[in-house]
């Protein structure tokens, strides 16, 4: 497939000289024409360097605080690791380990612990202490 190059029209003399082409010719040449003082160059190259400094604040400030925020995660993160997997002290607490009143407290609330799960709600714990049989030993899952 041939693509096809039109030239531009060839602006000749005439076409410069028209009625259209001598209006535009008078609007522009009567427009005023301002010469810029050096006093306003200097001014707005103030408000430009101001504008650009600006702008690199606001980035510095963004790196800032995107590494900030990533550092106090990453801290957060690490105290978090750190401690869950402290090794984990001995559980203290059984009957062995108090004496006289204290170790028969525990005991007694271990046995009335396991007794009330046993039994339930069919039967009650006198019945248990007397061993009467219900079916099934209960001793079982002691």
């Amino acid at each position: 497939m041939k693509t096809r190059f039109e030239r531009e029209p060839v602006v000749t003399d005439e076409m410069l000289a028209s009625q259209s082409q001598s209006q535009a010719r008078s609007l522009v040449s009567g427009l005023k024409d301002d010469s810029l003082s050096m006093a306003w160059r200097s001014e707005l190259n103030l408000k430009l360097l101001a504008a650009a400094d600006k702008k690199k604040k606001a980035v510095r400030f963004r790196r800032f605080a995107a590494w900030g925020s990533s550092v106090g995660i990453a801290a957060v993160a690490g105290s978090f690791a750190l401690l869950m997997f402290q090794p984990v002290p001995p559980v203290r607490g059984s009957a062995g380990d108090f004496s006289g009143f204290a170790r028969e407290f525990v005991q007694a609330h271990n046995e009335s612990t396991v007794l009330a799960s046993v039994s339930g709600t069919g039967i009650n714990q006198r019945e248990t202490e007397l061993g009467l049989e219900v079916g099934y030993s209960y001793e079982d899952l002691l």
